[in-house]
């Protein structure tokens, strides 16, 4: 682990998991389990690796994911309903991601383990520790998919990916992985979310 990425790096990350999660939620998939272990980058190098997420095996259809109410993924990066077992949709995921981009950032988890009780109630999430070589916009942005309540987080990854693309190309330019492998990766999280709703509705 390198502790914390600059933030240049951490926001071309967040561009290319928001892209694949994009054409996911599309498909009626979430993956409910995002978090820092879950991404991958390609040939251990944040400037030049190829994104890709991985552990899909509590990716769901999301209209099957409303009815029972509840995935548990990993604590530190599931937002506050899903710990509570409550119904979720792609807002987990924005949650999710957000905290995956707080790790990136800060170099630790938005919430220690032993916070999570106060998580599941409802409680503000932390800041971003404040950097000036760090533009402004970019904490607002992980703090609004960090809320506790879904309705005050952006509504889907459209908004998120469209926001960090331009703090990313506002910034110094770095190789973006091409759409082909982007659509590659999002179509295995479709394929896993179909197998895994295949296999609960098998008798």
């Amino acid at each position: 682990e390198q502790g914390y990425l600059l933030w240049r790096t951490a926001v071309w990350i967040g561009v290319e998991v928001a892209g694949a999660l994009v054409f996911a939620h599309v498909q009626g998939v979430v993956h409910c389990d995002l978090k820092f272990d879950n991404v991958m980058i390609e040939g251990g190098d944040p400037e030049t690796g190829r994104v890709r997420i991985l552990d899909l095996g509590l990716a769901e259809l999301e209209d099957d994911e409303k009815e029972r109410g509840w995935s548990m993924g990993t604590p530190s990066y599931s937002a506050p309903e899903q710990l509570r077992g409550e119904a979720t949709d792609a807002r987990a995921d924005v949650y999710g991601l957000g905290a995956v981009l707080f790790r990136l950032i800060a170099g630790h988890p938005a919430h220690a383990a032993e916070a999570l009780d106060t998580v599941k109630k409802g409680c503000a999430p932390p800041s971003l520790p404040r950097d000036r070589r760090r533009p402004r916009e970019l904490d607002l942005v992980v703090a609004s998919m960090l809320a506790a309540d879904p309705g005050d987080r952006p509504p889907g990854m459209e908004p998120v990916q469209a926001c960090l693309r331009r703090l990313a190309e506002s910034s110094a330019p770095r190789r973006r992985a091409p759409v082909a492998t982007l659509a590659w990766v999002a179509l295995g999280i479709v394929a896993s979310g179909l197998a895994v709703a295949w296999a609960l509705s098998s008798p």
